[in-house]
């Protein structure tokens, strides 16, 4: 029926297939199919009652023939061939081929029409002959443009040894190697075979290590000229920095002209970018030059102190370059002056945006680089709380109206008063594209505050929020806990899923909205991997009562492609293994065995190889006893970056690490520790006492914060081992790997160590999580290498510090006592509140109110929006309230002001006082023991102490009350220890008042 021509009919092929399709639709399925009936047991369904119709064909017709009941003709050939039409659907070959398998899970990929074979699974390629397996890689090559890596693995592993030949086969599907088949193939073969595997796409660096490792290692490939890594290709990510620091400057210059070798270099691990950075500086160190010469991408691993002479005509060059914004706020002002228009400055730089930087500035030229902060787009700058706090200072004497004209962050900050009634729908829209977890934690409930006024403007009554709220509502929806999310309108799962992260009462929440079935998910029953693909990154969420929902089947094929979509994202991997924890406790019934992972000792579950670790749901399935029954140490040896990688808990990490053990019995080499990547986090103190960490990659790869967070002891056992091998310190690069917690688990005598040169070339490094004596440290070290006179080589004597010395101190400064602190109040600098509350606390309470204004500058009025900070508070109660009231920022909490006494001197007023007084003193000014008329003192904190010069403290040595010496006989001013002038206290000394008032200002406050 299907060879009629039917244009001189009035009806059409596709109305006569529907006819069909309805009649087999009804009763009950598959219809016209009775196995125990001659007439109607042939399993030649499809030619029988569809035949040429068949490219009409949808899987929902699959699936209402009968879905899984097709299997008993599924497997015959005449209906194979049927389906082998370039006709049909995408979607029908993929449920047939799934539904072939299912029937017959090692049917051969050589049965498989050339369509089927881009969707079979990898079972239907292992065991072939190399022949087989070349000529079904020229149809993969031809009919398909997804292969699964784990079928480039069953490929690779049926080739057998590795030549050129089976090299020029694989060709793209090269990546199917393990990096112990490429370890063993002849350096020979491998360098002969360059033109294929340089243009291979996707290779790990476990493979691009052992490939380009071997070659040097024979002396094959020698790298010395442009050339050399152009021929390189997409390997060039496995070339060690040592090798790169011995490659000419001007070659890597020439070879990053090229768009490929940049295109490839940027997925190279960070050591490496930052050695060819490090490389081209070298080229011509000027600031203009290096700028040049530096590729775009890569510019945000210049070190900034290689930035501080750029000129105006730069600013182009820079417009076009990546940067971190410790880098952009040193040259912002290049960019607000060199470009007129603020919208044609790229986001890049106005992240430079700071108060210091544009406090010299009109505030029309301001407010209009604030405006240039906003979205274009769908692209959005990022912005820190410091700077949409000095944003909103800029802005908030001005009544806004139209919201979208300014960044979305800085509306966070807005004061909702100056908003009307009939405009802030207009403001909560806008505000609804902003990041509410840019808050600090000072200023967290702002959340809640803006949350409450929303309800009030949209009308938000009880708990219920409607999808057309919830659009206004926008990313504001991520702060609503889970009465809310239950209770509103379903579209709040879609709104959701746009969230960075969910708190387990909004995961709770949402997976009751599912299970409900009142979605546009439909009830449990009737979901599959098409519900998981749907529902974007919530899977990340739910508990094993969600996961039950699903068949084994279902999650095997949604892991495939989510997994390495959510590794690739940075997601955390706490997060996933969680998940993968949960989908593997229970599945819903199927018709083949759930899989269901069970805890013998011994492997039930299939031993582990090559293209089991290929596959982009693995390890799921194996449960942490069948991971250790079913993996062997050489196929761990063999894959181990692949599985390191996939293999996430502490429980299967440990697995890892137990046969690295076994497998390198000897210790654990730089090559393999390079690639450990997450399994490392599991490292016990006797592990890491077996690894040698004696190179800058080993060390820069094991510190990858993607891989999660080490622990203090791990890092110091860590940094031992490196600091033990030879002409190994703590440069620039491992300052790098090292910046932030990881530095701050040293002890204080191995960052004394560090260079004033090394901190220098080092990115910025966050001490927050250092300790003050560390922190002192390092500041120590900052300050002499970011002083004005190291940096411009002045010899001139000044009392102030520039914008440029304090943005490379800024992050530093937890550790800068009080004179440098000192010097800032009168530099003109703006300091932030969150960089003041960082500060030493001694240091904060020693300022005084006119020396706190004055170094906050611009962003003063934030004192007040940071009143409530443990900083800010300690300052404040120390205040006269008075001095406070200067400040006109109703700051509140100070102390009274001192009753005034009039005196013609301090002395002879003092003696009068203390004569006349009943008051008792006590500790060191008890007028027991006095060697002067006893005195009754009101201090404050802003007294001007003074220390007598004949005293080194260094040199000075307290004495006991068994002493000799009484305090007395001391020189006066040289009681400076905190501890010795405590233990005064209980020896009722009578310390006169001129010794008091010549103490150490530091230990008067304590």
């Amino acid at each position: 029926m299907g060879t009629y021509n039917f244009t001189n009919v009035n009806f059409s092929a596709q109305e006569i297939y529907h006819t069909i399709q309805v009649y087999l639709t009804t009763d009950s399925s598959p219809r016209c199919y009775k196995p125990s009936d001659p007439v109607l047991n042939s399993t030649a369904w499809f030619i029988n009652y569809i035949g040429d119709f068949i490219s009409f064909v949808t899987l929902n017709d699959l699936i209402m023939f009968g879905d899984t009941q097709l299997l008993p003709f599924i497997l015959d050939p005449v209906n194979l061939q049927l389906f082998n039409s370039t006709t049909i659907s995408t979607s029908v070959i993929i449920f047939y081929t799934e539904l072939l398998y299912q029937a017959n899970p090692s049917f051969s990929a050589t049965l498989l029409p050339p369509a089927f074979l881009c969707f079979a699974p990898a079972s239907a390629f292992t065991a072939l002959s190399s022949q087989y397996a070349t000529t079904i890689m020229q149809s993969l090559h031809q009919f398909c443009t997804d292969v699964g890596s784990d079928v480039t693995a069953a490929l690779a592993e049926s080739l057998g040894s590795v030549t050129s030949a089976s090299i020029s086969a694989l060709g793209n599907y090269s990546t199917g190697l393990s990096t112990g088949q490429l370890s063993s193939t002849p350096p020979a073969v491998l360098f002969s075979s360059l033109s294929v595997l340089s243009t291979v796409v996707s290779w790990s660096q476990g493979q691009a290590l052992a490939i380009v490792q071997s070659m040097l290692s024979a002396g094959v490939l020698t790298l010395h000229s442009s050339d050399s890594l152009l021929q390189l290709g997409t390997l060039v990510t496995g070339i060690p920095s040592e090798v790169i620091a011995n490659i000419p400057p001007g070659q890597l210059l020439m070879a990053g002209q090229s768009p490929v070798f940049l295109s490839n270099i940027i997925t190279a691990p960070i050591i490496i970018q930052e050695s060819i950075v490090n490389q081209l500086i070298l080229v011509n160190t000027s600031s203009d030059s290096i700028v040049e010469n530096v590729p775009d991408d890569m510019a945000m691993l210049i070190p900034r102190v290689s930035l501080l002479n750029l000129s105006p005509s730069s600013v182009a060059t820079l417009n076009r370059k990546q940067w971190q914004y410790e880098q952009a706020i040193l040259f912002f002002d290049i960019a607000a002056n060199g470009i007129p228009d603020p919208a044609n400055i790229s986001f890049q730089l106005l992240q430079g945006f700071t108060c210091t930087s544009v406090q010299d500035y009109d505030v029309v030229k301001v407010q209009n680089l604030i405006k240039g902060c906003r979205k274009r787009g769908n692209t959005k700058i990022v912005l820190q709380e410091s700077q949409l706090m000095c944003m909103y200072n800029y802005m908030k004497d001005y009544n806004l109206n139209t919201f979208n004209d300014y960044p979305a962050d800085m509306l966070l900050y807005y004061d909702y008063s100056l908003i009307g009634q009939s405009v802030c729908q207009a403001y909560f829209s806008a505000l609804g594209n902003a990041d509410f977890t840019v808050f600090s934690n000072t200023l967290a409930f702002r959340r809640q505050l803006l949350f409450n006024n929303a309800r009030q403007c949209l009308g938000i009554s009880g708990l219920n929020i409607s999808q057309m709220q919830l659009n206004v509502l926008g990313n504001m929806v991520c702060v609503l806990n889970g009465s809310y999310i239950q209770n509103s309108d379903p579209y709040v799962l879609e709104m959701l899923k746009r969230c960075p992260d969910l708190s387990a009462d909004q995961s709770s929440a949402v997976e009751s909205m599912l299970l409900t079935g009142h979605t546009i998910y439909g009830a449990p029953t009737s979901w599959n991997v098409t519900t998981l693909t749907n529902l974007g990154s919530l899977p990340l969420y739910l508990s094993s009562v969600f996961w039950s929902q699903f068949t084994m089947n279902n999650k095997v094929q949604f892991f495939r492609t989510f997994l390495p979509q959510q590794i690739r994202g940075s997601v955390s991997r706490v997060l996933i293994s969680n998940m993968m924890t949960e989908a593997a406790y229970s599945s819903r019934p199927q018709t083949k065995s759930t899989y269901r992972a069970k805890r013998d000792t011994a492997c039930t579950m299939g031993q582990i190889t090559q293209v089991q670790v290929s596959d982009g749901s693995f390890p799921f399935g194996y449960d942490v006893t069948q991971f250790n029954a079913c993996l062997s140490v050489q196929v761990l040896k063999d894959n181990l970056a692949t599985i390191a990688q996939k293999a996430m808990g502490s429980g299967y990490q440990r697995v890892i690490l137990d046969k690295l053990n076994q497998a390198y019995p000897m210790g654990i080499s730089n090559k393999v520790l390079q690639v450990l990547g997450p399994a490392s986090r599991a490292a016990t103190s006797d592990d890491i006492s077996r690894w040698t960490v004696t190179k800058i990659d080993t060390l820069s790869n094991l510190m990858n914060s993607t891989y999660g967070s080490w622990t203090p002891s791990q890092v110091q056992a860590i940094v031992s081992k490196y600091l033990s091998g030879t002409g190994n310190s703590l440069g620039s690069f491992e300052l790098n790997a090292l910046r932030g917690a990881k530095l701050c688990a040293l002890n204080t005598s191995i960052l004394t160590n560090i260079t004033s040169t090394s901190l220098q070339h080092a990115e910025a490094i966050s001490v927050s999580n250092c300790s003050l004596e560390q922190k002192q440290a390092l500041f120590t070290i900052a300050e002499v290498a970011f002083s004005d006179r190291t940096l411009y080589k002045s010899t001139r004597a000044t009392n102030t510090i520039s914008r440029t010395s304090y943005f490379l101190t800024q992050s530093l400064l937890g550790g800068a006592r009080l004179p440098y602190v000192e010097a800032l109040c009168r530099s003109n600098i703006s300091m932030d509140l969150n960089t003041f509350i960082s500060l030493n606390q001694e240091v904060i309470n020693a300022l005084s109110v006119p020396q706190v204004k004055q170094l906050l500058g611009r962003n003063l009025p934030d004192l007040k929006t940071y009143e409530n900070a443990s900083a800010v508070h300690s300052w404040v109660v120390m205040q006269l309230q008075s001095e406070l009231d200067t400040l006109k920022l109703n700051i509140t909490g100070g102390r009274a002001s001192p009753t005034p006494t009039p005196a013609n001197n301090m002395n002879t007023t003092a003696a009068s006082n203390v004569a006349s007084s009943t008051t008792k003193p006590t500790g060191l000014l008890n007028p027991k023991h006095s060697h002067s008329p006893p005195i009754t003192v009101t201090l404050t904190p802003k007294l001007t102490f003074t220390s007598n010069p004949n005293c080194i403290q260094s040199q000075f040595k307290f004495k006991s009350a068994h002493s000799s010496q009484s305090p007395a006989d001391s020189p006066p001013g040289c009681y400076h220890g905190g501890a010795p002038l405590l233990a005064l206290i209980t020896q009722n000394i009578s310390m006169d008042i001129a010794t008091f008032i010549s103490l150490n200002h530091d230990v008067v406050m304590v």
